[in-house]
Formats: C-alpha cells, sequence, structure tokens
C-alpha cells in the first residue's frame, strides 16, 4: 500500500515538475519574442524619424541616435511624447527635438528644435535651424558665468520663443515674421509694445 501511495506521489511530482518546466520555457519564449518585437518597433520608429527628419531639415542623417533616456524601449514611448536625437562630432554636438505620435494609424513626427553647438575662441556658439536647415537664430556665449548672449543673427525669434516680449510685442513678432525673422545683429531697438 504505502509503495503504491509513493507511485501517485513520484508521478504527481515529476507531471508537476514538467508543467513548470513547460510554463518556464513558454515564458522564457514569449520574453524574447516580445524583446524582439520591441527592438523591432524601435528600430522602425527610429528609421522612420531619421527619413522625417532628412525629409524636413534636408540633413545627413548619419550618426544619430536616439538619446537612451527617451526611446530605450518602444513599450516607454508616451503619445506625443518629446523623443531626442544627438550626434557629436568631433568639433560640435547637434540636438534634435521632436515628438512623435504611434498610436495613430500612421505614425507622425513633429519637428520643434534642430540645434548646433560648437566651442571657438572660448565662446560657445548656439545655432537654431529651421526647415532647409534655415538658421533661425544664432549667438555666442561665454562657456561659463552669466553666459551673456551676443546675437549674430535672430534676437527677436529667440526672444519670441522664449517668452521675452510681451504680449503685444509677440502680436508685432507674428504681424512682421518674414522681416523680422532674418534681422541681423545684437543691439537692436526693442519691439513696439503696440499692436499695428
Amino acid at each position: 500500500m504505502n509503495q503504491h501511495i509513493i507511485t501517485h506521489i513520484i508521478k504527481y511530482t515529476m507531471n508537476k515538475q514538467v508543467i513548470i518546466l513547460v510554463l518556464l520555457v513558454a515564458i522564457s519564449f514569449f520574453y524574447n519574442c516580445s524583446n524582439n518585437l520591441v527592438k523591432n518597433n524601435n528600430d522602425k520608429i527610429y528609421h522612420f524619424c531619421l527619413a522625417e527628419m532628412n525629409k524636413y531639415y534636408n540633413i545627413d542623417t548619419t550618426g544619430w541616435t536616439f538619446d537612451s533616456n527617451y526611446l530605450k524601449n518602444y513599450n516607454h514611448v508616451l503619445l506625443n511624447a518629446t523623443n531626442y536625437f544627438i550626434k557629436k562630432s568631433e568639433d560640435s554636438l547637434w540636438f534634435h527635438v521632436f515628438e512623435i505620435d504611434i498610436y495613430n494609424k500612421d505614425t507622425s513626427y513633429v519637428p520643434w528644435e534642430l540645434y548646433k553647438r560648437y566651442e571657438s575662441s572660448g565662446l560657445q556658439h548656439i545655432i537654431s535651424y529651421g526647415k532647409e536647415l534655415d538658421t533661425l537664430y544664432h549667438y555666442k556665449a561665454t562657456l561659463f558665468g552669466d553666459m551673456h548672449k551676443i546675437f549674430i543673427r535672430g534676437k527677436y525669434y529667440y526672444k519670441y520663443i522664449n517668452h521675452e516680449l510681451s504680449n503685444n510685442q509677440r502680436k508685432y513678432f507674428l504681424n512682421h515674421y518674414d522681416s523680422l525673422i532674418r534681422v541681423k545683429g545684437n543691439k537692436l531697438p526693442e519691439l513696439p509694445d503696440v499692436i499695428d
């Protein structure tokens, strides 16, 4: 009788071990498939965004990487999340901010900013680019301390996007955008604080 009970216990235990083993193998298989799906989706998003960046800015897209803190994992990409591309070269750092929406039927890409930073003669230069690499603003500043900006181009645009203009000045800027966006120099008059 005891041998009969022991035989059932062994069969039951072996069946349980087999079931657990099968479950572990299945979990491992689905985990690996899931990771491969995430990697494939990240690769698709990466190449899609590079292609869109190339269309918008007409810029070489080799050497750009997603900032690892923002698009490490497809599951962490949020609806309308802000993402970053970074490109480092010997003398400059490029930084591209954009938004993607991967939950719509078609993935959408919205470029926000494209910056280039480089150092020259003890100063840092920051250039912001628009469509087709059109310069929106360019300033130089000290590397340390108060970082006082000396504008070469686009001071009004810079003040507009950084909310350094009053509401009336902002409206004035928008009304005269085409001419004010091209103004060069640093010692510029304040924009009128009236709506025309």
